[in-house]
């Protein structure tokens, strides 16, 4: 059983064009998701689910992360981010196995503590036992 992070990452942002990619503090928005969710020791495999191009050519070679293409239905501003989820985890268990525990990083929200992360997982395995 498999402890997996999902990063979504939608091209198409309607308010911020490509808010993805755009750069904060001289990295794009992105990146400070998949460095930070690199950091965590606890993660068996960091999935990013996106349709951007862009994002694909810059991670394509990042060892650390596995790329889902985002297929066509789960594209628009309408889609939820449980129906990603779901596509994620139906695809990762046909490929990689039974996964225990989905953790779910918006790129949008960069600024994390990994202090924090780490203590509440360790809180959540202890509520599982």
């Amino acid at each position: 059983m498999k402890v997996i992070a999902i990063i979504p990452a939608r091209s198409g942002s309607i308010r911020l064009k490509n808010k993805h990619r755009l750069k904060l503090g001289g990295k794009p928005l992105i990146n400070w998701t998949i460095n930070f969710v690199s950091k965590l020791k606890f993660l068996d495999d960091i999935i990013l689910s996106t349709d951007d191009r862009y994002i694909i050519k810059k991670n394509k070679n990042n060892k650390l992360i596995k790329i889902f293409i985002r297929p066509k239905n789960l594209i628009g501003k309408n889609i939820k981010t449980i129906d990603v989820i779901f596509d994620v985890i139906k695809k990762y268990e046909k490929k990689f196995g039974k996964i225990q525990t989905v953790i779910l990083f918006q790129a949008t929200s960069p600024f994390r503590s990994k202090k924090k992360v780490n203590l509440a997982y360790k809180k959540y395995i202890n509520l599982k036992m």
